[in-house]
């Protein structure tokens, strides 16, 4: 089955709305490419050293080894002065639905109308691969809106297949002229399911021929993408696919908001070509798209000022200043709830669960408010800086709260089993210490730098200090980790 054909698609060609043509009024048009279909050959020749992908296995041809003297230096050129570099792949990144495409529109805008600072002489074309967004709905009225001249702009029809499309959507930059190619998302047009966006290999081999394209038009090709909901605090490791988008990447520019109302930054994880630019201040705007025809309503972008906020700092997202108002609620709650005297490990846990408090938020509070557990009788508690814990404060624990016999609290057999069956050895914790420690409050953190806290440390009590209360542990009362269920005998 033949797939879709591909074909340059001048922007200004296309009415606000609909998926029509028009002459365009005054200017030169930019041509459009040839239609051209799988198999079929392209009426424009690609170049001697057009793009090209070395299949797996297959030898490189033209080795040579190349002398530095034989070499002159050259200065990096950029399409976007130390954000976007000409001859290059570069990335911009961020969470869906904050501005990316807008924000592309924009510099294709700036450039249209020789704008946009670096090192491109005068108004220059854009070529946009999109697989989200309509033309004429949404990127051309953002386009029109940010001051861009339409004669400067060219959609591909079609859905190109990288590897197999390439050498095809490197005719159509070539025959407009252009100076920057968006692919938005770039994971979109890599192999039609053939090419696995999580294997480095894969990916590799796709990069490679676009960063060959860019160098032979010395275009600057800007890939789209989005966060992946891991939980790392390095931007370039959140990059949705395999690393090696970012390894390959010249330049990765992040896009976020780290307020919730506030405007957008615009901040670089990475420039192999220089020193990271500033960061800019966004504005992210209502605005209005009018062509001979129609007004259409639409958004766009203005650049508002810079910031010292960092690409690691965005990653947070708008969801950061709502966590930081529930960890100062929670700070203020479990001090008004202990001001009254010390009050049970598990009866503070309980009481912040009824508040919707989780366990972490729970145990940064703790942290905050600098809170020692102490133990008294048989059971731990928390208490604020300064409070006495009296003995005569055991009477109201309860009996759910205390050791019978140093043994845990009674469950009966039957819950006793299903209790122990439930924790598994994963709440048992690492084998404690086999030697003294002049300092038992350091030696988790000191041998396992990468964890927070040992679950027998700072929260219930000090771990065990040498190898006989190791033998003892089984006869203990072993206190669980905050937030988990508390094991009542360790084997």
């Amino acid at each position: 089955m033949a797939r879709e054909a591909l074909a340059v698609t001048p922007a200004n060609r296309y009415d606000l709305h609909r998926m029509e043509y028009r002459d365009a009024p005054g200017g030169q048009p930019v041509p459009p490419a040839p239609v051209l279909s799988r198999g079929s050959e392209s009426t424009s020749q690609p170049e001697e050293g057009s793009p090209s992908v070395v299949e797996p296995g297959q030898a490189s041809a033209g080795l040579r080894l190349i002398p530095a003297t034989s070499l002159r230096i050259e200065p990096n050129r950029w399409l976007w002065a130390g954000r976007l570099p000409l001859g290059a792949v570069s990335l911009l990144v961020g969470r869906e639905g904050l501005g990316k495409s807008t924000l592309a529109m924009h510099v294709a805008a700036e450039l249209s109308r020789a704008r946009l600072q670096g090192d491109v002489a005068g108004p220059a074309r854009t070529v946009v691969v999109t697989f989200e967004d309509d033309p004429a709905r949404t990127l051309l009225p953002r386009f029109l809106a940010a001051g861009g001249d339409p004669s400067c702009l060219a959609f591909v029809e079609g859905a190109p297949m990288l590897p197999g499309d390439l050498e095809r959507l490197g005719a159509m930059v070539s025959e407009c002229d252009a100076r920057l190619l968006i692919v938005d998302p770039l994971s979109a047009a890599l192999g039609g399911g053939k090419i696995d966006t999580h294997r480095d290999a894969d990916v590799r081999r796709v990069l490679a021929g676009l960063q060959a394209l860019a160098e032979r038009d010395d275009v600057s090709v800007v890939g789209i993408g989005h966060w992946s909901k891991g939980e790392s605090g390095e931007p370039l490791d959140r990059v949705l696919g395999s690393r090696a988008f970012t390894a390959a990447a010249r330049s990765v520019l992040v896009l976020g908001k780290p307020h919730d109302d506030g405007d957008l930054v615009l901040a670089q994880a990475k420039s192999n070509l220089g020193v990271a630019a500033e960061a800019l201040v966004l504005s992210l705007e209502a605005a209005t798209a009018r062509d001979d025809e129609r007004c259409v309503e639409t958004s766009r972008v203005v650049v508002v000022g810079t910031t010292d906020t960092t690409a690691r700092a965005l990653l947070r997202g708008p969801a950061s200043g709502e966590r930081a108002v529930k960890r100062t609620a929670a700070v203020e709650w479990l001090a008004a709830f202990l001001a009254a005297g010390p009050k049970p490990v598990s009866e503070v846990e309980d009481a912040a669960g009824a508040e919707g408090i989780s366990q972490a938020t729970l145990r940064r509070s703790r942290e905050a408010l600098d809170i020692k557990p102490e133990k008294l009788g048989h059971g731990w508690v928390w208490k604020l800086p300064g409070q006495v814990a009296q003995d005569a404060q055991v009477e109201h624990l309860g009996s759910e709260h205390l050791d019978i016999a140093g043994q845990g609290p009674f469950l009966g057999e039957d819950a006793q089993d299903a209790q122990d069956e439930h924790l598994g050895s994963e709440h048992l914790g690492p084998e404690p210490p086999q030697a003294p420690d002049p300092d038992p409050g350091n030696w988790w953190s000191e041998e396992h730098p990468d964890e927070e806290a040992h679950p027998l440390s700072d929260e219930h009590g000090p771990p065990p200090d040498d190898a006989a209360d190791a033998e003892n542990l089984a006869y203990d009362v072993i206190p669980a980790p905050l937030g988990e269920p508390e094991p009542e005998e360790v084997f």
